[in-house]
This record gives structure tokens, C-alpha cells and sequence, in this order.
């Protein structure tokens, strides 16, 4: 999901919750991302950030060595 602070910059950050926690708490995944879509099977996030595209496994935050530009 993505959450938008109420300030006038109004930055977004996309966060998970796990769904079969008792108290779930979101967590965030990325900071300042405009858009994110995830892959068909489930497995891979793309996340607009800046300028950049990023590719990522679905479920954990981007590791910026292994999530890859576009």
C-alpha cells in the first residue's frame, strides 16, 4: 500500500502489513515512491522512485545491491 504524508511536498511510502499477525503493524518498504505495481505470479515489485525504476522481490525491503535500475 502506499501511505501520503499530509505535508505540501505530500511524499509517499510504500509499506506492507502482514495479514495473519494478531497486532498487525505496517512496516515501510521504500520511502518517497510515486508509484509501485507487482509482477503477475506474486514474486517481484516495481517501484518508481525519483527518477528511477526499481526491481525487487515482493514480501522485503529493496537490497540496493540486488534490486536492479531501469
Amino acid at each position: 500500500m502506499l501511505s501520503a504524508e499530509t505535508t505540501v511536498e505530500r511524499k509517499r511510502a510504500l509499506r506492507s502489513l502482514a495479514i495473519d499477525s494478531k497486532n498487525p503493524q505496517p512496516e515501510t518498504v521504500l520511502e518517497d515512491v510515486k508509484g509501485y505495481d507487482l509482477s503477475a505470479d506474486g514474486k517481484k515489485l516495481l517501484a518508481w522512485k525519483g527518477n528511477d525504476l526499481l526491481v525487487f522481490d515482493a514480501g522485503a525491503k529493496p537490497d540496493p545491491v540486488k534490486s536492479s535500475r531501469i
